[in-house]
């Protein structure tokens, strides 16, 4: 099991980005951020940070993985987003680590290999 403490903040809103009247995507406004706990081990990912949102959830319940310089993104069951802000870790090490577990789970499930993990998870 391995756990880091993080800056919560979970997706309140989504608006679409339009350039000259095409749509280009998507952008997310994020919700307050709150101390919390995120918590990996073979079988689930984890996010706690004491509000509804929090809970735990299969790798294979999850839908996307995503970092930055700063953060880690994870796309979870029911259209939720999750951005999370290590304080005292790397979001690519934990970016790895998350992407590592997801691709077993895959191969034990017999789902296939994980070919890309952004703008969603997908298989070969």
């Amino acid at each position: 099991m391995y756990s880091a403490a993080v800056i919560v903040s979970w997706r309140v809103s989504e608006s679409a980005v339009r350039y000259r009247g095409v749509l280009r995507g998507f952008t997310e406004s994020m919700g307050p951020p709150a101390r919390g706990t995120l918590t990996v081990d073979r079988e689930e990912v984890a996010v706690e940070d004491g509000r509804r949102d929090s809970g735990r959830w299969p790798h294979l319940a999850v839908r996307a993985i995503q970092a930055s310089s700063s953060s880690l993104q994870l796309s979870l069951p029911d259209d939720r987003l999750v951005q999370l802000r290590f304080l005292d870790d790397s979001p690519r090490r934990w970016e790895e680590l998350i992407r590592h577990l997801v691709a077993e789970a895959y191969e034990r499930a017999g789902r296939g290999r994980v070919v890309e993990f952004q703008p969603r998870i997908v298989t070969r």
